[in-house]
């Protein structure tokens, strides 16, 4: 891990923003993360070759600014992004097994940009305040 620094790609729904932080205080260290949120996050990465690369080029400068070793990925429940493109889900399992996947896809596009840098996967669970580390 370079500099113990950390790039976090996440959804800027201000419902998670306060647990988030601190959560992220907590497992990384208050000013050794980029928090750079993203109307739904992931989804932007996935989205058009425009959105990709924009998300691509924030985290290039972010790691010129500050080397970092690592890049977490956190989908949340109830995302607006999502709900507006369509998905519903039956069920809160469904749902985590859906975002995990999308965030799975965009930690192999992020790897193949960034082959040194660790990617990380976790899901936070907006209606429990409540992230899986």
């Amino acid at each position: 891990m370079t500099n113990g620094y950390a790039y976090i790609l996440t959804c800027f729904d201000p419902a998670n923003f306060h647990a988030l932080v601190q959560k992220f205080d907590q497992e990384i260290g208050k000013g050794r993360y980029f928090f750079p949120a993203e109307p739904g996050g992931v989804k932007s990465l996935l989205g058009s070759d425009a959105g990709r690369n924009y998300i691509l080029s924030k985290i290039e400068t972010a790691r010129r600014v500050h080397p970092f070793g690592r890049i977490l990925l956190i989908n949340h429940s109830q995302c607006g992004a999502y709900r507006m493109a369509g998905m519903e889900f039956s069920n809160p399992e469904e749902e985590e097994k859906f975002h995990r996947q999308e965030m799975q896809k965009a930690a192999e596009v992020l790897r193949r940009h960034f082959p040194d840098v660790a990617v990380e996967i976790h899901y936070f669970r907006k209606d429990l305040q409540q992230m899986a580390w």
